[in-house]
């Protein structure tokens, strides 16, 4: 999927800005503005998921995403790898539960964030906001987040819990939102 334009959704039920799902590998490049809302449900931005390959997500536009549950701005979930480019604004708010800006997942492979634009999650009342979230689950040294820049910037505030940006390996379970 390329976007160079706008992508606006909203409603009842779950809300999907763009998705690649690719049964090798799964591909989002977003230049322009995607808007995801969903009024009783969880909203996602821009998601890239591979079968049997990598997941890949570079994003240098504006991604707003307001979901009424778990809800996530940026995610790639590869079979392999699993890799986020940002250098652009993620913006995401949560009424109740979990608000998570990047994340991504590799399985048999590396995980990787790399991140020089804005991140925002924020989750209203009940709930855990994560801004950037890399965890690969075999592989031992394949996570890493890499933010650079004084333009990088990382705004967590909610009612629960919150992290900033950190990369799990091994058999820890994923953030609520990307469970099932």
């Amino acid at each position: 999927v390329t976007n160079s334009g706008g992508i606006y959704v909203g409603g009842d039920g779950q809300a999907f800005g763009a998705v690649a799902v690719g049964y090798y590998n799964g591909t989002i490049d977003n230049s322009g503005t995607i808007e995801a809302t969903s009024y009783t449900d969880s909203a996602y931005g821009a998601v890239a998921q591979a079968k049997y390959g990598d997941a890949t997500v570079t994003n240098s536009g504006d991604i707003t995403v307001n979901g009424y549950v778990d809800s996530v701005g940026i995610a790639a979930v590869g079979y392999f790898n699993a890799y986020v480019e940002n250098s652009g604004s993620v913006d995401v708010y949560v009424e109740y539960a979990t608000a998570i800006g990047v994340v991504a997942s590799g399985k048999y492979g590396d995980a990787t964030v790399d991140n020089s634009g804005s991140v925002s999650a924020v989750s209203g009342d009940y709930g855990d906001a994560i801004g950037i979230y890399a965890f690969a689950y075999y592989d031992a040294d394949g996570t890493q987040v890499v933010t650079h820049g004084v333009s990088s910037s990382l705004d967590l505030s909610q009612a629960g819990n919150f992290d900033g940006w950190y990369g799990f390996s091994g058999a820890s379970a994923p953030p609520r939102a990307l469970a099932g």
